[in-house]
């Protein structure tokens, strides 16, 4: 057996980060888009379900910060995994897919 290049070493090993700099790029980038998308989709449906007063104040603030930290959680990785280069398009499709409202819908491209 041969021995393996860096570049061979991190297409086996899925990441696509080609050094600890762009990781720390792509998951600084990765953290500020996915909190920013978190936060818009939770403010617009987080009291959806109205409350028991029917004003869903406690539903619209738990809607508003679970989801910011899970797109912090999710974009952090999704940036350190990929990289800034590597998750430059998939940040680009979130962010347009948002402006058309269609987040989270399949799309046959």
């Amino acid at each position: 057996m041969r021995e393996l290049t860096f570049s061979e070493t991190t297409e086996v090993s899925g990441g696509l980060a080609r050094s600890l700099g762009d990781a720390i790029g792509g998951a600084l980038v990765g953290c500020v888009v996915g909190a920013s998308q978190g936060m818009i989709i939770g403010g617009i449906h987080g009291g959806d379900g109205g409350g028991i007063f029917g004003f869903g104040a406690i539903g619209q603030l738990v809607g508003l910060i679970i989801p910011t930290m899970q797109g912090a959680v999710t974009g952090t990785v999704l940036g350190a995994a990929e990289g800034l280069q590597g998750s430059e398009p998939i940040i680009i499709n979130w962010v347009n897919q948002l402006g058309a409202g269609t987040v989270g819908q399949q799309h046959n491209h």
